[in-house]
């Protein structure tokens, strides 16, 4: 472990389990509403099917990065794939509409 104390470990694991979750939560609802009424269940299907693949897939490609260039490699790949991904969300993903109003429990 790289921290001594066992409260700072366990205080910094809770502060990133937080904001891990609440990126869950934003990035569903996110989802939830882009999506059409119709095909709601069949877009959340896929969407957590590509993040699970996404999973294992980045860990594989890290195990085999890490055999081959060491950590600076994973650290370079990791930062070239999340920029990757963030040019990709804003190229493809619409922006939001502030007066759209809330289709929870509209049939």
């Amino acid at each position: 472990m790289w921290i001594p104390e066992f409260w700072q470990v366990a205080l910094l694991n809770i502060f990133t389990g937080a904001l891990w979750g609440a990126f869950g939560l934003v990035s569903f609802n996110f989802l939830l509403t882009l999506t059409p009424d119709a095909q709601r269940a069949r877009y959340s299907a896929v969407y957590q099917i590509l993040v699970t693949s996404s999973l294992a897939l980045g860990a594989a490609a890290g195990a085999w990065i890490i055999s081959r260039w060491s950590y600076p490699g994973v650290f370079l790949g990791s930062a070239a794939g999340r920029m990757i991904a963030a040019f990709l969300f804003v190229l493809f993903v619409p922006a939001m509409e502030k007066d759209r109003p809330a289709q929870a429990g509209s049939s």
